[in-house]
């Protein structure tokens, strides 16, 4: 006797409110940085994420800390934007 197969259904996204998103960027990158962080910031509410962690990185520091920073609150999910060595330093330390 084969047991019943249910279909599954398509799943949903679930609203991530136990899970910090954290955003990596090089401010010197983004011509309008209010517009970017809006423009992040509800591109992530409509997936049920809330206000993000926002880690701008410096001259001095290229995203090392901010990457650090992003591990240690225990971030589900690190965004990056930057040039090429802000993303390199990012992926380097999620690696």
């Amino acid at each position: 006797m084969q047991p019943d197969i249910v279909p599954s259904t398509p799943r949903r996204l679930q609203p991530q409110h136990d899970r910090l998103a954290a955003i990596v960027y090089n401010p010197a990158k983004q011509a309008d940085e209010a517009a970017f962080r809006r423009r992040v910031s509800e591109a992530l509410g409509r997936r049920g994420w809330d206000e993000p962690l926002w880690l701008p990185t410096t001259e001095d520091d290229p995203g090392y800390s901010m990457t650090r920073q992003a591990i240690d609150q225990q971030a589900s999910l690190v965004l990056g934007s930057g040039g090429d060595g802000t993303m390199r330093v990012i992926c380097s330390q999620l690696a």
